[in-house]
């Protein structure tokens, strides 16, 4: 096989949000196409009715559309095996079901659901009892209007090998495999097993990377491939994503819903390449990558087998990179809806302050939601209340602290005209009226922004108008006064 003859697929179920763990196989299996010179196809397995969530298919297109995932043909793309959503492949399937029944390979099971609830609640799997009746007894089953499935005829003894391209020589015996399980169901859709297994030959997918959690069903998916006279596709199956407490992902962690991440402020870059990095690496040193580097790079050699870790910190420490490097213009520009998210309709004077905030903003944050409660303190008709504990920091007494604010109003005009030197004017005057510089800061902070921690002096000065300036320094002076 050529590389450019190679194909893979991504092909989710429609079930609800993508998630860290789908958006990684999706992009496993486009930069090993990609890196072959080889074609990516998004295909919808959305035969478990139900489980269906209506909406899922936009959300699987908006994740793999905003990380930069193209793909060649499949879901409203078309292609030469259209359709690519499976509940609209349904004869396709029955068609191979019927072929499988008439060689042997596979039967048609009457078995009440009375009957299966029971095996249930015993807690056994399922006993052959369907591929033992009689026509006669499959008929009076059929009258009582007992719906039929087809099940695979799995041997009870035997073995089934295959060469892992990440876990290497994996064998199975057939007695540990899942019993005669369901190809075809009752309303004429198939099961995963079936419907991907016949897709994945039209398709003529040559790599099958996926989930380990898949691994257990490869058994029975290489007995389809032997039944239909198919050559299978290679597997190669991607470790587990595990939570930082070495437990299945879950919202524990933190947002790991893809489009939840976006809505928090990660950018697509950031996003892509922390993900290539749960579970593959290039070197033990490099961790920045590009997507068109990571085409270039990406191998199945690099994929570990041992279950990956998501770190939200670390991944908030890339974003954060990310962030920093962006040119000031652009950076500008994605900071605008999340202030619109918070504040509505934003006017000229409210975007001019947050162009002025963007460089002093820019390497504070690690996502782009937290850039307004850095402006929280110049919205239009804040007024921070103030709470005399927090004015009163270290050994700081009210007669200083009002002498200090009262020394700052004296000075406030020449500070306006240097703003751009804020910073340095008020080290100069906290020296001259001879109180600690970070005493003194921490109280001009606090008095004008409402927080313990704001932009430096030359943001505050720059954002506030002089006159709320006033106000704040009065408001401020007031409650130290109120009490003595």
């Amino acid at each position: 096989m050529s590389a450019s003859h190679i194909r893979t697929r991504y092909a989710p179920s429609p079930t609800g949000q993508q998630h860290i763990g789908g958006l990684r196989t999706a992009l496993y299996n486009y930069l090993f196409a990609r890196h072959h010179k080889g074609r990516f196809l998004l295909r919808l397995e959305d035969t478990d009715r139900k489980r269906y969530q209506p909406g899922s298919e936009q959300d699987i297109v908006s994740a793999l559309q905003w990380l930069g995932i193209e793909w060649d043909e499949g879901y409203l793309k078309g292609g030469p095996q259209s359709p690519y959503q499976q509940s609209e492949r349904r004869e396709i399937y029955q068609r191979y079901a019927t072929e499988l029944v008439t060689q042997g390979a596979a039967y048609h099971a009457y078995d009440p659901s009375e009957e299966l609830e029971e095996l249930r609640k015993l807690g056994r799997g399922y006993d052959r009892r369907g591929a033992s009746r009689s026509a006669a007894e499959n008929r009076v089953l059929a009258a009582r209007g007992v719906l039929p499935v087809v099940r695979l005829h799995t041997p009870p003894q035997g073995e089934l090998a295959f060469d892992d391209l990440i876990l290497g020589e994996v064998s199975r015996r057939t007695a540990d495999m899942a019993v005669d399980p369901v190809l075809l169901k009752s309303d004429g859709l198939p099961t995963y097993h079936l419907a991907s297994v016949v897709d994945d030959h039209l398709m003529a997918i040559t790599h099958v990377l996926r989930s380990q959690e898949w691994l257990s069903s490869t058994g029975i998916h290489l007995l389809l491939y032997q039944a239909l006279s198919w050559e299978p596709p290679h597997f190669a199956h991607l470790p587990p994503i595990m939570g930082k407490d070495g437990k299945k992902l879950s919202k524990r962690q933190g947002a790991t819903a893809v489009l939840d991440l976006q809505t928090a402020g990660y950018l697509p870059q950031a996003l892509c390449n922390y993900i290539a990095l749960l579970g593959w690496a290039w070197d033990d040193k490099r961790e920045r990558f590009s997507l068109a580097e990571l085409i270039e790079h990406f191998s199945l050699a690099g994929i570990q087998r041992s279950p990956a870790s998501f770190d939200l910190q670390k991944l908030q420490w890339h974003n954060r990179s990310y962030l920093q490097e962006l040119p000031l213009a652009e950076f500008e520009a994605l900071l605008y809806p999340y202030f619109e998210r918070e504040e509505g309709t934003l006017s000229a004077t409210r975007r001019r302050q947050i162009a002025t905030a963007a460089p002093f903003v820019q390497p504070r944050i690690a996502t782009l939601q937290e850039a307004p409660q850095w402006l929280i303190f110049c919205r239009p008709g804040a007024s921070p209340p103030l709470v005399r504990s927090q004015m009163l920091k270290g050994s700081l007494r009210v007669p200083q602290a009002i002498a200090i604010l009262q020394a700052l109003q004296n000075e406030l005009k020449q500070i306006y005209a240097q703003a751009a030197e804020a910073g340095a004017l008020l080290k100069v005057l906290s020296q001259r009226e001879g109180y600690p510089s970070g005493a003194f800061m921490a109280l001009v902070r606090y008095t004008l922004s409402g927080s313990p921690v704001s932009l430096p002096m030359e943001a505050l000065f720059a954002l506030l108008p002089m006159a709320e300036a006033h106000q704040r320094l009065h408001r401020g002076l007031a409650e130290l006064q109120e009490r003595g």
